[in-house]
């Protein structure tokens, strides 16, 4: 195998990882582990957020190689099956000729189908809302919020380019939606809108992104764990000023 077939194959695992919800040392640490059993020698990996720099000795010559990082979502399916094929790859369980086209196949594996992540999301939503001490009703209307904006993210605003604005309007859609439907009910106490926001906005919180962050700091990737950080910041103000302007506009609309 030649040396830019086995750069594709590393810096592509390793950017796939990263692009699938990976954590950034786990993605050196796989270029690195992967590099190392195809014959590379003086391995040195620089992963962050948006790119990722390897350097290698192969024959004696040095090369590098940069690979930009384009996108960020989450598919532990594809992490999972990353991590297994590396594991594969060092252990030498497969062919190297067999590699490239597997890692092309792991990639390429669908997204989960939009109506099962509409369910899960809004099953999130309600258990939320029934640990913040919320009733039946409550978690009812939280799991249909959650659901509805699972699937405005799946294919109302999917075109929006701008993640920023992709969660206001997420924030905004799911205050706006449990306010509505707890004034359906009104004035019988039977809910509070409060119980309801809180509990729908948890399946947008940048959980994995969190710990990621956090993890990588504590791994000594410090610029990665900065940078996570202040991605997970910015998703959580993009969702607190679509979850303002919703509650802004009822108190000057309805008043109280």
């Amino acid at each position: 195998m030649n040396i830019e077939t086995i750069l594709d194959i590393a810096l592509t695992l390793g950017t796939g990882l990263m692009e699938n919800g990976g954590e950034t040392y786990r993605a050196e640490d796989t270029i690195e582990r992967v590099c190392h059993a195809m014959g590379c020698e003086s391995i040195e990996v620089f992963a962050i957020p948006t790119g990722v720099i390897l350097t290698v000795r192969y024959n004696n010559i040095l090369y590098t190689r940069l690979q930009r990082v384009h996108k960020s979502t989450i598919d532990l399916r594809i992490v999972t099956r990353l991590n297994e094929l590396s594991r594969r790859i060092v252990s030498g369980e497969i062919e190297h000729d067999a590699i490239e086209a597997e890692v092309k196949f792991i990639l390429a594996s669908p997204p989960y189908d939009a109506r099962l992540r509409s369910v899960s999301a809004g099953l999130s939503g309600g258990f939320f809302t029934l640990m913040f001490q919320g009733n039946l009703w409550e978690f009812t209307f939280s799991f249909i919020v959650s659901a509805v904006v699972s699937l405005m993210y799946s294919y109302g605003i999917r075109s929006v380019q701008s993640g920023f604005m992709k969660n206001i309007i997420g924030g905004f859609v799911t205050a706006a939606l449990a306010i509505f439907l707890s004034e359906i009910v009104s004035p019988t106490p039977l809910t509070t809108y409060d119980r309801i926001i809180i509990g729908a906005i948890m399946p947008l919180v940048p959980g994995l992104a969190m710990t990621n962050a956090i993890r990588d700091s504590l791994s000594g990737e410090l610029v990665a764990g900065v940078t996570k950080l202040a991605e997970t910041l910015i998703i959580a103000t993009g969702i607190a000023i679509g979850v303002g302007i919703a509650l802004s506009l009822r108190l000057n609309i309805l008043g109280g």
